[in-house]
């Protein structure tokens, strides 16, 4: 098994030649320090796809996942500055700091393509500097073309650097059914987690996907 590190610095090489959920669980443990297993399917889609926010307040954040995983904010709210406290910071520095979201869709079938959202600390330095600091949620998107489906498996994710994130789908969707899902994570540089999503009354199977993908801020 090699390690993503090896294999992304491979597909750069390549490039450069060629051209409603819940959150349930602490942080901790969505995360561990080690490598992801990779297959053999990586997504090096158009990074055009890959849309990132404005800088948002704690505040904004808190909003931005409650509105798109139907949490009550308080909630939310407590989750993040636990987070923080996990990490041996101030409530006063989790409330000064800034936030972005990363959002990319990734395909099932041609005709249905769901996406993915990265709720993340960052650090702003002045002009083009910036980079991410921590993972902090994440969520999927599962309406897309009109279409909406339930999903069982994994959504793990790996900040590589402060300015790359790896990600790794892997489950079935279902046309029917109900998805609860822990989207709480604390992922630092060079650590990687996962997010369990799990479909009850799940009927009529519509597509088994394994997707690798990068996004890129």
């Amino acid at each position: 098994m090699k390690k993503i590190s090896k294999v992304l610095s491979v597909v750069g090489l390549s490039l450069a030649i060629f051209g409603g959920g819940t959150i349930a669980s602490a942080a901790e443990d969505n995360t561990v320090d080690s490598t992801i297993k990779k297959g053999n399917v990586l997504d090096l889609s158009d990074q055009s796809n890959v849309q990132i926010s404005e800088v948002l307040t704690f505040g904004e954040l808190v909003n931005q996942i409650a509105a798109d995983t139907n949490k009550p904010r308080e909630e939310i709210s407590q989750q993040l500055m636990a987070q923080g406290k996990d990490r041996g910071q101030s409530s006063a520095t989790t409330l000064a700091a800034t936030y972005r979201t990363l959002t990319t869709n990734f395909s099932v079938t041609p005709f249905y393509n769901p996406s993915l959202r990265f709720y993340c600390e960052t650090n702003e330095w002045s002009g083009s500097f910036r980079g991410i600091k921590e993972i902090k949620h994440i969520n999927m998107n599962r309406d897309a073309n009109g279409l909406s489906k339930t999903f069982s498996g994994t959504v793990q994710a790996n900040l590589e650097d402060p300015n790359r994130i790896f990600y790794i789908v892997n489950g079935d969707f279902h046309n029917n059914g109900t998805t609860t899902f822990n989207g709480n994570v604390s992922i630092t540089v060079g650590k990687h987690g996962s997010v369990g999503f799990s479909a009850s009354y799940a009927t009529s199977h519509y597509k088994y996907t394994y997707k690798e993908g990068n996004v890129y801020f």
